[in-house]
């Protein structure tokens, strides 16, 4: 199990980019498409095309296997069963389940910023400089990547379940 870095910044660079991507129309649906569809951790996913755009960096087998084995446990013990706690109240009546839903919620977006906050510590770690990779490239290749990690086998060309995200986070390293 990695050590969990109790020192972390949660209002960071990925963490904006992350809130900024994930409200354009059609990412979420997305997103949670590919989560449900091969059990993937969104936040990884984010994080794969994050570091494209903002550090020109196309990550290698072993890079998607470090943060996978970085957030693995936080994720698994923590984000998740929040997750399906707030799913579980969804169907029950409202009142006062409805504000503890709520709260619930709440609480499982912040351990979501903080598991975002333990990946965005890894990429000062691991890339302390830009890389050299092409946007666009580098965006599509990670996402890829990281999808075949988790058993996509479909083609990029042919059934690519991701091409708002990719778009999206293309458009916004053209604006920069």
């Amino acid at each position: 199990m990695e050590t969990i870095n109790l020192a972390l910044t949660r209002d960071n660079a990925f963490w904006q980019f992350s809130i900024r991507v994930y409200a354009t129309p059609g990412v979420a649906d997305e997103c949670l498409a590919v989560q449900e569809r091969y059990g993937i951790d969104v936040n990884a996913l984010l994080f794969c095309a994050w570091v494209a755009r903002a550090r020109k960096i196309e990550l290698t087998p072993q890079d998607i296997e470090a943060l996978d084995a970085i957030v693995a446990s936080w994720h698994e013990s923590v984000v998740r069963p929040l997750r399906s706690v707030r799913r579980f109240m969804k169907d029950l009546p409202d009142g006062d389940i409805a504000a503890l839903r709520t709260r619930v919620k709440g609480v499982e977006l912040d351990a979501e910023q903080l598991e975002q906050a333990m990946l965005f510590a890894h990429a000062g770690q691991r890339w302390a400089t830009e890389g050299h990779a092409p946007i666009s490239a580098a965006v599509r290749a990670n996402l890829e990547r990281y999808l075949r990690a988790h058993g996509y086998r479909g083609q990029s060309n042919g059934d690519w379940p991701l091409d708002r995200l990719a778009a999206t986070v293309t458009a916004l390293s053209a604006q920069s």
